[in-house]
């Protein structure tokens, strides 16, 4: 296959920066990766090939940055849009973008999950470009899944389950709106800049979208209230109970989009290499309890997987290291006799790490 859109490195200086992600955007691509110290360097790649290596922790459209990450560290930029930046008391998220939806969705969205005993980060203050929060106890979800014994693996995806069940059912008043139809623009758009940029074969792009499309436009399933971005890496696990990260995409939809989410990602890491079969099954298995809880109809749940996977093969494609295994989740989503299995397979029994 061709070696896409992002380079898989950038050097600098004879360093060699690893690029983990990138984002398409109007006329160029900008990237993330880090470099031999282990720093977040970020940048931009025009049309042409022409690389823009940014300094660590510079940003002209975020002029907060450097002074942050000078008493902090820098743990995630997004070049021109954000950043995150670990200081004592918490974390900051510097953005371009107005800040008052985030306060607004972060301060509801924690409201919800503390009814459902789940904890989430409080925001501590805010400023014109910035929201400071507090830390969410734990280790995400994401790197336990390598780590941990099969017993705690279990527990606390069941304690997760048991709140989430709550979560999903909290009042939606006040909450934006995200339908079928919002979530198949959502994955429009993602296809169209892949098709924009070559990151993906055109033809199976649009065949996956459009026998998508009418599935996912078929008759809603039960609503409540939806993370919209739910996946091992919001999810944190700690002695004291279960959190839940990041609010911004927080709305009110089909309850199967969650759920989708979840199980989707739980077979990425499987694919991955990231977690053992044993692991992603358990996961796998919370998310399909969950939909037969909160009654999302089988056909629901798997449209919602089928959009997930088609969105996840154009945003891995933009991602060197996994470029591979987003044409392969393409090819999957481009089949118009798509049909996924609604059957978990069964989670390990025995008492070692899953990983």
């Amino acid at each position: 296959m061709s070696a896409g859109p992002v380079p898989a490195e950038v050097i600098d200086a004879g360093q060699r920066i690893e690029v983990e992600r990138a984002w398409p955007g109007r006329g160029k691509l900008t990237f993330a990766g880090s470099d031999p110290r282990g720093r977040v360097r970020a940048g931009s790649v025009d049309r042409q090939g022409q690389v823009k290596l940014l300094a660590h922790a510079v940003d002209p459209k975020l002029p907060g940055l450097s002074e942050l990450a000078a008493h902090g560290r820098l743990v995630a930029h997004r070049p021109g849009k954000r950043a995150v930046i670990a200081v004592e008391s918490g974390f900051v998220k510097l953005t371009r973008s107005p800040v008052a939806p985030v306060v607004e969705r972060a301060e509801r969205g924690e409201r919800i999950a503390a009814a459902a005993g789940l904890a989430a980060a409080a925001v501590l203050e805010h400023g014109e470009d910035r929201v400071r929060f507090s830390v969410v106890p734990g280790t995400d979800a994401h790197h336990l899944g390598g780590v941990a014994t099969a017993r705690s693996w279990r527990s606390w995806w069941g304690d997760f389950g048991e709140a989430w069940v709550d979560f999903a059912g909290a009042p939606t008043d006040g909450l934006p709106l995200h339908d079928a139809e919002a979530e198949l623009a959502v994955v429009q758009r993602w296809v169209d800049r892949a098709i924009d940029f070559g990151a993906v074969d055109p033809v199976l792009a649009r065949r996956g979208l459009a026998a998508l499309a009418p599935v996912l436009l078929a008759a809603a399933g039960p609503v409540g209230v939806s993370h919209r971005d739910l996946h091992d890496k919001q999810v944190m696990f700690a002695d004291a109970g279960v959190g839940i990260l990041d609010f911004d995409t927080l709305a009110w939809g089909e309850l199967a989009l969650d759920q989708a989410n979840l199980i989707e990602h739980a077979q990425l890491r499987r694919r991955q290499g990231r977690w053992s079969p044993q692991a992603a099954a358990v996961v796998e298995r919370t998310g399909f309890d969950l939909a037969e809880r909160l009654q999302v109809p089988a056909p629901r749940l798997a449209a919602y997987r089928w959009a997930t996977r088609l969105r996840l093969g154009c945003v891995y494609a933009f991602r060197p290291p996994w470029r591979e295994l987003a044409a392969q989740l393409l090819a999957e989503a481009a089949d118009e006799a798509f049909l996924i299995d609604t059957s978990p397979n069964p989670p390990a029994d025995r008492e070692e790490s899953v990983s």
